[in-house]
């Protein structure tokens, strides 16, 4: 199948393998579809970025204005109305494979698109979260919810209760999973083993679902070279490059040092970590279990066993009453962390979520939120301030905004 494009100078949308629509870019904002068939888009006006969810008949206008173009494209092909425009893939062979695809397109609606988004709904729960670098990433479901799920900014997981799914009923979901995206899979080229603690599994039990994992899929292993790594993706053009995964700090430790590097072996690439701050009074105010030298602690681990990490910082968390010493001590615990070129730090922007008890509980201790600009500023204080062990091997920096996030 080809992933394509179809564009007739502006608009522009793009569908998968299997001729879902993905997204559009229309009259100068994005368009992103999810597969829940929700839609969002996203602009930028007077320099800020802005974004809404679309109406369902917002949404359906979208999606029906998408095909009404795919059909008309085929038309024009049909009939020979077009040319061929100036590019390394573009030729006149391309055309037949073009219009199969274009085949595959128009045969979808809004009303074959919902009974699509009602097939995701029976094989996933509500994918809530991602880290940015996973946002194309497959997501395989070992856990549903969060063990903990009682911290008060936090609403991802409040509609399911924390469970781990045993080793046959990971393996029905992989076989539903790749059934639901079929030749779509070519977009995915990262796993993401979902979902909010995934990594606490047991040694034992995660084992055996990245056997299940390793039967399904081809996964680049750990420990290759870079110039291994580009020879593996050349014989492997569909295989994907390694497995993610959140953890809370309090659970790294559960697992030795040896247990990580074994799992790095077969693939696991990089653990999200939300810090949230390095500052206890604020961690307990959020009612994050634990205490930041438990994140230092779990990096340091994960580290020594080969796992890369993403360390996410909570920005404008606590509001004024909090911002200096969660400024201080993030810095700080930053400062100490063993980080490298294969690791992230994210600053995600606090957003009051609707429904979070953290907002009832801030406005009863007479805390005040911080502005956009505050958190910028706090942002930048603590970009300004960290030392990484080697500036030559420094960590990435990266913005985190979950308002962004559909699957």
């Amino acid at each position: 199948m080809v992933n394509f494009q179809v564009a007739l100078s502006e608009p522009v949308y793009a569908f998968d393998a299997r001729g879902r629509l993905i997204s559009g870019f229309v009259n100068g904002k994005n368009y992103r579809r999810a597969l829940d068939n929700r839609v969002l888009t996203k602009w930028r006006e007077n320099g800020q970025r802005d974004r809404r969810w679309l109406s369902e008949k917002e949404a359906r206008e979208f999606v029906d204005s998408a095909y009404d173009l795919a059909r008309r494209a085929l038309e024009a092909i049909g009939k020979g109305g077009y040319r061929i425009l100036p590019a390394p893939s573009s030729s006149e062979e391309s055309v037949p494979a073009i219009r199969e695809a274009l085949k595959t397109v128009v045969s979808w609606s809004w009303e074959k698109l919902l009974e699509d988004a009602d097939w995701f709904r029976r094989i996933y729960k509500p994918v809530s979260i991602l880290p940015p670098d996973q946002y194309m990433a497959l997501v395989l479901q070992a856990t549903e919810g969060c063990w903990y799920n009682k911290c008060t900014f936090c609403t991802f997981y409040r509609d399911r209760q924390f469970r781990i799914k045993e080793q046959r009923e990971f393996r029905e979901h992989i076989a539903q999973v790749k059934g639901f995206f079929g030749p779509a899979l070519v977009l995915k080229k990262t796993l993401f083993l979902a979902d909010a603690n995934a990594l606490m599994i047991s040694y034992r039990m995660l084992s055996g679902l990245m056997d299940e994992i390793h039967r399904e899929f081809e996964v680049m292993p750990g420990g290759l070279a870079p110039d291994e790594q580009a020879a593996w993706r050349q014989e492997h053009p569909d295989g994907f490059g390694g497995i993610y995964s959140f953890i809370d700090a309090f659970n790294v430790g559960r697992k030795t040092v040896e247990q990580w590097r074994s799992l790095a072996k077969m693939g696991l690439r990089r653990a999200y970590i939300g810090m949230e701050s390095g500052h206890d009074p604020l961690l307990r105010f959020l009612q994050k279990p634990g205490t930041a030298e438990d994140v230092l602690k779990a990096v340091r681990a994960l580290k020594a066993g080969g796992v890369a990490v993403g360390v996410i910082i909570l920005v404008g968390a606590g509001g004024d009453r909090y911002a200096a010493g969660h400024m201080e001590d993030t810095v700080r615990m930053l400062n100490e962390m063993p980080l490298d070129r294969r690791d992230f730090i994210y600053f995600s922007e606090f957003v009051a979520l609707p429904g979070a008890p953290y907002v009832g509980i801030a406005k009863r201790a007479g805390i005040r939120q911080l502005t956009r600009e505050e958190m910028k500023s706090q942002e930048q204080a603590i970009r300004n301030r960290y030392v990484p062990p080697n500036p030559k091997n420094r960590p990435k920096f990266s913005i985190y905004d979950i308002r962004e996030f559909i699957y």
